[in-house]
């Protein structure tokens, strides 16, 4: 018989309590009361992304993702949105993740069907492969989305093949699956002890709700004894692999990326790269923006993002531009962070930075789909960052001497990847 093991509430956020609850085949239950609010946000999760997958699995999980919308039928799918349900899914490195929005006055009567959907894996050979076609045809689309083949080309080559492979895999392998590598990888990962539901909204009944889960729990999954499994920590960090490219494409414009070496997720330097992206990034007032288009019209579109994962991370910079603009460019990238080095900022400037960031995330929790990511992020890796009084706490160390020391680390000692795409 399943039995709930752990419970425990955190009031750390101010607009409600959070709940955790494990039971003891593993599965994790995460609630949080939001007050004033009339919506709901359900986030199923597995740990089951493409980073669980095998060389010979390359683009299964992302495959499994989109067959768990079968049921022959799709009467169930179809039910969900009768009732007022948005339903989507997507896959990442660590997970796959299905998730629904209602009136939270609704949740009790949606979840159990939403639930019996997902946690069940049935469908036909013929819906099997029309959905291969159909993420075959997805891949062909990306490849028109140059940044982000660029980000997938800096992935592979960046990090080790667990992390580093692309998601979508490739389309040679794809049209070598069959049903039972489907039904082999649904059941090797698709368990309670790598499972768990987070509910973020309000009009909603947190005993209610947990007691329809522990039900679906109870008539879908194995009720053994498990210890749940999450996202281990890792002592030593991996170092990126790095490389210089130029290529040329069929587009309109040129794109110039930047790759350094990143935090992982649990990194004492973190908010050092938090704060140095908000310096270089963020806003009209940004360095690169200040730089690149108010003082030379260099660029329209520039980007960034920080990977941070269990064992490694990365730190990207994109920026687009022409053909006949990208050595300039280049240049004037590499005085914008040697003037950094030179040159830290005044603590007051570093400071202003730090009251927009907690800003931004005191902001952000306006959001219910950003509380959940929240949440869902602090289980997968079992953090404890769960006030934004803790990651204040961490925010406050960075000054301009550490970012210029991060600077030093990751720039100037040259160990970083540069990619250029061309107009052909």
């Amino acid at each position: 018989m399943l039995k709930k093991t752990h419970f425990k509430t955190f009031n750390t956020i101010k607009k409600g309590p959070i709940y955790r609850s494990l039971f003891s085949n593993g599965a994790g239950f995460i609630f949080h009361q939001a007050e004033s609010y009339k919506t709901a946000h359900v986030s199923l999760n597995f740990l089951a992304g493409s980073m669980f997958e095998n060389e010979k699995e390359y683009g299964l999980a992302h495959l499994v993702e989109h067959l768990l919308f079968k049921d022959k039928k799709n009467s169930k799918i179809r039910e969900l949105e009768m009732l007022g349900a948005d339903v989507n899914a997507y896959t990442y490195k660590e997970n796959i993740c299905v998730e629904l929005t209602c009136l939270g006055r609704k949740l009790e009567q949606i979840l159990p069907a939403f639930l019996t959907h997902f946690l069940c894996f049935h469908f036909s050979e013929e819906e099997f492969e029309r959905e291969k076609k159909t993420v075959i045809q997805e891949l062909h689309e990306d490849k028109d989305d140059h940044e982000t083949q660029g980000i997938e080309m800096l992935f592979e080559k960046n990090f080790s093949k667990d992390i580093g492979h692309p998601v979508g895999g490739n389309e040679k392998r794809l049209r070598k699956f069959t049903v039972q590598d489907a039904q082999n990888f649904y059941k090797k990962h698709f368990i309670p002890q790598k499972m768990f539901l987070t509910i973020v909204g309000g009009e909603i009944d947190k005993h209610r709700l947990e007691k329809i889960y522990k039900n679906a729990l109870e008539k879908y999954t194995s009720s053994l004894q498990r210890q749940p499994f999450r996202s281990r920590g890792y002592k030593t960090k991996q170092a990126i692999k790095t490389f210089r490219s130029t290529r040329k494409r069929a587009m309109e414009s040129a794109i110039v990326f930047y790759s350094f070496d990143g935090p992982k997720i649990d990194a004492d330097d973190y908010y050092d790269y938090v704060v140095l992206d908000q310096i270089l990034f963020d806003g009209l007032s940004s360095l690169f923006f200040v730089e690149f288009r108010e003082k030379s019209s260099l660029i329209y579109g520039l980007d960034s993002a920080l990977n941070s994962f269990a064992k490694a991370g990365s730190y990207i910079m994109i920026f687009n531009t022409q053909n006949q603009r990208v050595s300039l460019l280049d240049k004037k990238v590499h005085k914008v962070l040697n003037d950094l080095i030179l040159k830290p900022l005044a603590e007051d400037k570093i400071r202003h930075v730090k009251t927009k960031i907690l800003d931004h995330w005191e902001s952000s929790f306006d959001s219910l789909i950003e509380r959940t990511e929240f949440l869902v992020d602090n289980e997968f890796y079992q953090r404890h960052d769960l006030t934004i009084g803790e990651m204040e706490k961490k925010l406050n160390k960075v000054s301009g001497h550490s970012i210029q020391k991060l600077l030093k680390r990751i720039y100037q000692k040259n160990e970083y990847s540069k990619l250029i795409f061309l107009k052909k």
